[in-house]
């Protein structure tokens, strides 16, 4: 299992190395299930780093459609690591 893993990381360093003016996007929550109106590829891949992410921060909706505020998903340095996906964007 180890050496598909190795060769898969070794494909897409390959690929990098022709490819390096593009941009990744890393996502975690509601973004891999409600991307809105992100311009990305749409092939969330599961092999993304493992940031400390907890809901931490509240929004600002309640100002601007009065409906509450909200919790949502940052990276926080007291939080567990969390599996974080990444995708391709299509603007670079």
């Amino acid at each position: 299992m180890f050496k598909a893993a190795a060769k898969e990381s070794l494909k897409h360093a390959k690929k990098w190395e022709t490819d390096m003016t593009r941009i990744a996007i890393l996502g975690w929550g509601s973004l891999l299930w409600n991307p809105g109106t992100l311009h990305n590829e749409r092939k969330s891949r599961s092999d993304g780093p493992w940031p400390p992410i907890e809901f931490a921060r509240a929004s600002n909706l309640k100002e601007k459609n009065n409906k509450r505020p909200y919790l949502s998903l940052v990276i926080y340095e007291h939080a567990g690591l969390v599996r974080t996906y990444w995708d391709m964007s299509l603007l670079t």
